[in-house]
């Protein structure tokens, strides 16, 4: 089942465990995104994070996403559905929370026209950020449409910038 970063993270962890040691960095895509940030607070072997399209925390993003016609009750019940059969608890699923025990840069990416999870998320996890950070709100892209041929040259000249001590 999943759990929306909450036991991905684990799997995260359990992925650095088989790789050398050296910078790594993190990368992610809507959910990838949050399973990336969610890490970074626990994984001390996570040099950086680029995150783009997350939402902030998993109740207001299945609540945004909920379709008209559920009632408040009906997605309270579909909560306690989830958190019963993943075996998690949708309060802890919060990149936004975990941004603040996060101490590496992040690169936060978010699609202006993203109407699936809303810039505001990325908006919210960033200002949560304590560490370097860097926002890109990129125009004229939806969810999931914001790794294109510029984005990546901002981010290579960025990850240059952050790995060789530079705090961008």
């Amino acid at each position: 089942f999943c759990t929306y970063g909450f036991n991905e993270k684990r799997d995260l962890r359990r992925v650095l465990d088989q790789i050398e040691r050296g910078p790594v960095v993190v990368i992610g895509s809507s959910l990838g995104a949050a399973v990336a940030l969610q890490a970074a607070a626990e994984d001390p072997r996570i040099s950086a994070v680029i995150a783009a399209e997350s939402f902030c925390d998993l109740k207001t993003v299945a609540t945004e996403r909920a379709p008209w016609f559920f009632t408040e009750r009906a997605v309270r019940r579909s909560f306690a559905l989830a958190e019963r059969i993943g075996n998690f608890r949708v309060e802890e699923v919060s990149p936004v929370a975990a941004a603040s025990r996060i101490h590496v840069p992040v690169f936060l990416i978010h699609g202006a026209d993203d109407r699936e999870t809303y810039p505001e998320h990325s908006r919210r996890i960033f200002d949560a950020l304590g560490g370097p950070k860097r926002l890109l709100i990129l125009e004229g892209a939806g969810h999931n449409q914001s790794f294109q041929q510029s984005t990546w040259t901002e981010i290579e000249n960025w990850l240059d910038g952050v790995l060789s001590g530079g705090n961008d």
